[in-house]
């Protein structure tokens, strides 16, 4: 079970080494302030700290320009609008400076989960916006993260929403949201481990005709463009906002994946709703996020007691609401498992 502040209090010998063990995993490295800092207010306290805690940012850098903004052979402008290196650069003085270093080690992990990449899309501004949904919702809620990254025109581009048509959806980001980025290709228990049916076997979380069904519910969205240009005009591609319906390319007709059904005529904010709250609420999901969670936090390898505890948070923070990815995080960083070192007893911290 998680410590509570309780225990914490009745444990007194939270030793530097125990602070330098959450510093760990929960920041980018200790440091001397951070451990006396952590060792001082003990775990539970400071985790408050850092759910509080601001200083990391992408948002200044999420400013889309033209794709011809730069003149011919300006490798420097080249560089500072359409690569990854603006961004780069901010984690990096971020994860060495910024005093919010939980948020940021989250929003990390949230970024190996939902994944787009400058292998594809080569907008500066586009990174930054997606990596500002990490930090923004590190602390929040995921579904507000599959919404929003399932919008981004970074990852239209990068998965193949933006400009998916009717006549021809396109399965990419259908496949990848139910695969990575929520429920997993498996159904599970709670506690991680596999569903399997009376053969043994694992059961699938989705069929391909919910693949085509959820594609073609996202059909119909293009990039916004900047400077309010014409759709028509590709230079003028925004990959750091939300994509912008065009009707005509979205298929209206009845659609049904995963359990749900959207009704002919609804509208594509309707569809989209539809997707993420499938993915989102499926039972799966739970456990999926919480495992990947503690993989990149503390362990690639915990027990199912632990996953189990991990997801009892993310499908009811204590206020009934699910997702809710602060309860989650505390849920991985204060579980025995976190706070014994490989090989010693269990202990509270």
């Amino acid at each position: 079970d998680e410590p509570t502040l309780a225990a914490t209090a009745q444990n007194p010998t939270f030793t530097e080494g125990d602070a330098a063990r959450l510093a760990k995993q929960a920041s980018f490295g200790p440091t001397p302030a951070l451990v006396a800092r952590i060792k001082e207010l003990g775990a539970n306290a400071w985790l408050d700290e850092q759910f509080a805690a601001t200083g990391s940012t992408y948002a200044d850098l999420a400013v889309a320009v033209r794709r011809d903004f730069c003149t011919s052979g300006d490798t420097v402008c080249s560089r500072q609008h359409f690569s990854r290196v603006p961004a780069a650069m901010r984690f990096y003085a971020d994860a060495v400076m910024a005093p919010d270093q939980l948020r940021q080690r989250v929003a990390f992990a949230l970024g190996q989960m939902v994944v787009a990449s400058e292998a594809e899309v080569n907008s500066a501004a586009g990174i930054a916006a997606f990596n500002q949904i990490f930090l923004d919702n590190a602390f929040g809620n995921f579904r507000d993260i599959l919404a929003r990254a399932t919008m981004l025109g970074y990852m239209g581009d990068y998965l193949d929403m933006a400009d998916s048509n009717k006549s021809a959806p396109s399965e990419n980001y259908a496949r990848e949201l139910l695969q990575l980025f929520s429920m997993g290709p498996d159904q599970l228990n709670m506690d991680g481990t596999p569903k399997l049916d009376a053969t043994g076997a694992r059961q699938p979380n989705y069929t391909p005709e919910d693949i085509r069904g959820v594609a073609r519910a996202l059909t119909g969205w293009s990039y916004a463009r900047v400077g309010g240009a014409a759709i028509t005009d590709g230079n003028a591609r925004d990959y750091s906002q939300p994509m912008i319906p065009v009707p005509t390319r979205y298929d209206s007709t009845a659609k049904s994946f995963l359990g749900t059904s959207v009704a002919a005529g609804a509208t594509q904010e309707t569809s989209v709703a539809a997707v993420v709250d499938a993915a989102f609420n499926n039972a799966s999901t739970a456990p999926f996020v919480s495992k990947f969670l503690i993989a990149h936090l503390v362990t690639p390898n915990p027990t199912p007691a632990y996953v189990g505890r991990v997801a009892a948070a993310f499908a009811n923070n204590g206020g009934g609401v699910r997702g809710g990815l602060k309860a989650g995080v505390r849920a991985v960083l204060t579980h025995s498992e976190a706070r014994t070192p490989p090989g010693a007893a269990p202990r509270t911290v």
